[in-house]
C-alpha cells in the first residue's frame, strides 16, 4: 500500500510496521512533511525524526511541491506519476544515507535544502497571510444556506437535496476562484479533468471543513495557528486520494479524509446522504 504520511506519524510504530510488512508498501511524503521534519535545530534531532524513514528510504516517495501540483493537468493518464518528484525522491534517499553515517553536518544540510521544502515554506507563509480570505469565504459560504439547511448541518442530520446542490456549487466556485488566482495555472482544466486536479480535490475538503465549522461554531473564534494547521491537514487528505489512503493519528483529519474520499470516488452528489 502507498500511504501519505502525516507529520505526526514520522516517529510512530505504525509507520515502521507499515514499511516493515512489505517492500511494496510505500511512504508518500509531501512538502509539508518535509517542513515538519527539518524544523529541528540540529542534525541529531533531524536524524531522530527521520530515523524510521532512513531505515526504509528505498520505500519513500517524495511528491512535488504543492505550488507545482496545484497547476498540474487533471487528465487521467499518468495522474499519480505526475505528482511524484523523481529528483527529490533520489535526494531524500541520499540525504538519509548521509545522516545515517558520520557525514559532515554542512554536507547533510546542503542535501537537506530540498527544492520542495523551500518552495513550501513560501507557500505556507502565503497561506497564513491569506487566512482572512478563508474566513471571508466561510462567511459567504454560510449565508448560502437557509434556516432549515443550517439546522440540518449543525445537528449533523442527513442533507436534503437543496443542501447537496449548494455544497457542490460552492465547491466548484471555490475551486474556480483558487485556480484563477494561482500564479502557475496557465491552462483552465477541461470539464472532465476538474475532479482530478489538486485544487478541486482540496476544495472538496475545505468545503467539508467549512461544514464542520458550521456544526461547531465560527472559525473566527479559533486561534490562527490552529486554523493554519487544519488547512495543512487538508493537503494531506487531498494527496491521500491519489494513493491508498493516509496514515495519521488525528481522528478529525482521518474522518474528513474518509468523507471527502468517498465523495470523490463515488461521485460527489450521489455519495452524500440526502433526504
Amino acid at each position: 500500500m502507498e500511504l501519505v504520511i502525516d507529520s505526526n506519524c514520522l516517529n510512530s510504530s505504525l509507520l515502521e510496521e507499515h514499511l516493515q510488512k512489505s517492500i511494496k508498501n510505500k511512504a508518500i511524503i509531501i512538502d509539508f512533511t518535509q517542513i515538519e521534519a527539518v524544523k529541528a535545530v540540529n542534525i541529531d534531532m533531524i536524524r531522530e525524526r527521520l530515523s524510521i524513514l532512513s531505515r526504509y528510504s528505498a520505500q519513500v516517495i517524495v511528491l512535488k511541491s504543492t505550488k507545482k501540483t496545484c497547476a498540474m493537468s487533471g487528465r487521467n493518464k499518468g495522474l499519480k506519476r505526475r505528482l511524484i518528484d523523481i529528483k527529490q525522491t533520489q535526494d531524500f534517499y541520499e540525504f538519509c544515507t548521509q545522516i545515517a553515517g558520520n557525514t559532515k553536518v554542512d554536507r547533510a544540510q546542503q542535501i537537506l535544502t530540498l527544492e520542495g521544502a523551500q518552495e513550501s515554506q513560501l507557500y505556507l507563509k502565503k497561506l497564513e497571510s491569506n487566512l482572512s480570505e478563508i474566513f471571508n469565504f466561510f462567511s459567504i459560504f454560510q449565508t448560502q444556506f437557509n434556516e432549515h439547511e443550517l439546522r440540518e448541518i449543525r445537528n449533523g442530520e442527513n442533507y436534503r437535496n437543496s443542501t447537496v446542490k449548494k455544497l457542490f456549487t460552492l465547491i466548484s466556485l471555490l475551486a474556480g476562484e483558487t485556480f484563477r488566482l494561482h500564479p502557475y495555472a496557465d491552462r483552465w482544466p477541461k470539464k472532465w479533468e476538474w475532479p482530478n486536479t489538486v485544487i478541486f480535490r482540496n476544495s472538496v475538503f475545505k468545503a467539508l471543513y467549512f461544514m464542520d465549522w458550521m456544526q461547531k461554531g465560527s472559525p473566527t473564534k479559533m486561534k490562527t495557528k490552529r486554523v493554519l494547521n487544519d488547512m495543512i491537514d487538508l493537503h494531506f487528505c487531498t494527496y491521500a486520494t491519489y494513493f491508498d489512503g493516509i496514515m495519521t493519528q488525528d481522528n478529525r483529519c482521518l474522518d474528513i479524509y474518509h468523507k471527502g474520499n468517498d465523495m470523490l470516488k463515488n461521485g460527489i452528489i450521489p455519495s452524500l446522504q440526502t433526504k
